[in-house]
């Protein structure tokens, strides 16, 4: 699954940032890590919306926050997505887990699942998924030709445990 001597001292790392595909449990294991580190979790999502999934602040606005948070703090398990935030805590974080499905049917299973579980409204819903499909083909313009988070995570990759099946999630977890 992942270098064995970066698992053997996962322990002694105090700033984690956990970012991959929607629906794939990065919150879950954002509050994994945090109740055995004893470390705070923060989503990126309360950076990004004013009013969760319905209003959003501006880039630069939700990008001070961010800088704001990594100067303030000295240990920090960070969660998310949103690519802007997530490439601004790449450098600081120690270790970066990423959680990504084998493959987009699955992916979608599992966000229309956790938004039946959570009785989501059906817009918000209906709009991850399609911009699930056009981040993982690349298309429309917003997405032609931008790097994908793993083809971010290759400079940072002596520090990136890849969690690539619910076995290496369930392994991680086990072997934390």
């Amino acid at each position: 699954m992942t270098d064995k001597l970066l698992m053997k001292n996962l322990r002694e790392y105090k700033k984690f940032l956990i970012v991959g595909d929607s629906g794939r449990g990065k919150t879950t294991m954002a509050k994994f890590l945090a109740e055995k580190l004893k470390i705070p979790h923060t989503e990126l999502d309360d950076f990004y919306w004013i009013r969760k999934f319905s209003i959003k602040r501006e880039k630069e606005e939700r990008l001070k926050m961010v800088i704001k948070f990594l100067e303030k703090h000295k240990e920090w398990i960070i969660e998310g997505t949103s690519r802007d935030m997530v490439s601004l805590c790449m450098n600081d974080a120690e270790i970066i887990v990423y959680m990504s499905f084998p493959n987009l049917f699955t992916q979608l299973f599992y966000i229309t699942k956790r938004a039946i579980q959570k009785k989501e409204k059906f817009l918000p819903y209906l709009d991850l998924c399609y911009t699930t499909v056009l981040k993982k083909y690349k298309i429309g313009k917003k997405y032609k030709g931008r790097l994908s988070i793993k083809e971010i995570l290759e400079r940072y990759k002596k520090k990136v445990i890849p969690l690539n099946s619910w076995k290496d999630i369930e392994d991680f977890k086990k072997n934390f």
